[in-house]
């Protein structure tokens, strides 16, 4: 027997479809060999065990007219809403973020406000340095100074800190 005719016969035998003829011949076949008595055994031992589980019968039929009439009465509903009332308003809501007109150009005033005051603020010097070498600022002090590095300081710093 082919692996799978086995499981069907192991089914046929254990949910009692057999004949007496078949079940005699069944019985042959699974004390002929240790493997189809191994084989015979773990199978039964799992109908055995599904058995003993509880089951629930699912009715389709049911299931679907249940859920055909919970459909047709919102259809009912919907049918019997010929236009909505006055009151309630239906925005178009395709837009992810609207920002009104007023507000993007107080936005964009308040970024050109800022960025000018920033540039006006930064009347300082800046050092920066092509190579590692040290730096002599117009107060007199000396700073070493990576390749890469930049400093910068307000011009109207004084000694006396």
């Amino acid at each position: 027997m082919r692996y799978s005719r086995e499981l069907t016969s192991i089914h046929r035998y254990l949910s009692g479809e057999m004949d007496e003829i078949e079940a005699e011949e069944f019985n042959i076949w699974a004390g002929a060999d240790d493997r189809n008595q191994k084989l015979f055994s773990e199978v039964s031992a799992i109908w055995t065990a599904s058995s003993i589980l509880p089951t629930k019968k699912f009715d389709a039929n049911k299931a679907f007219l249940k859920h055909k009439s919970l459909l047709d009465k919102e259809v009912g509903v919907l049918n019997g809403v010929k236009e909505l009332p006055s009151s309630i308003e239906i925005k178009n809501q395709s837009k992810v973020f609207s920002i009104s007109p007023i507000l993007a150009i107080a936005a964009s005033f308040i970024l050109l406000l800022a960025a000018w005051f920033i540039i006006a603020n930064s009347n300082g010097k800046i050092y920066d340095s092509e190579r590692s070498s040290i730096a002599s600022l117009e107060d007199g002090s000396k700073v070493w100074m990576k390749e890469g590095s930049k400093i910068e300081f307000k011009e109207n710093l004084t000694k006396d800190l």
